[in-house]
């Protein structure tokens, strides 16, 4: 499941999906819970989720959830690129991170 879908579940919910023995993980992750809520709610709070080096090393990755108020039904959008070639300032989303985007699809 994409983080910035995650960001939209409830910490008990996400609790739920997450392993009692915490797996061993690359640096760049969350290595415990705390970490995860942390990162959950920066997406939260910005609407956008924004990843380097986390799962494949010199990989980044930027993206954004929407969820249907008719349906529930909810998408997750995610454009991945490399690290290496890719600035701060042209990183795909980085013209758009700083706008509010909609909540849901109906917005």
């Amino acid at each position: 499941m994409p983080t910035s879908m995650l960001a939209r579940l409830s910490d008990d919910d996400i609790r739920a999906r997450v392993p009692a023995t915490y797996p061993k993980l690359p640096r760049n992750s969350p290595q415990n819970f705390k970490q995860v809520i942390a990162r959950l709610d920066e997406i939260r709070r910005t609407g956008v989720s924004e990843a380097a080096d986390e799962s494949i090393e010199g990989v980044g990755s930027q993206g954004f959830a929407l969820k249907s108020g008719e349906t529930g039904e909810m998408i997750g959008i995610a454009v991945s690129y490399s690290v290496q070639a890719t600035t701060a300032a042209n990183a795909p989303m980085s013209a758009v991170s700083s706008r509010r985007w909609p909540r849901n699809c109906d917005d």
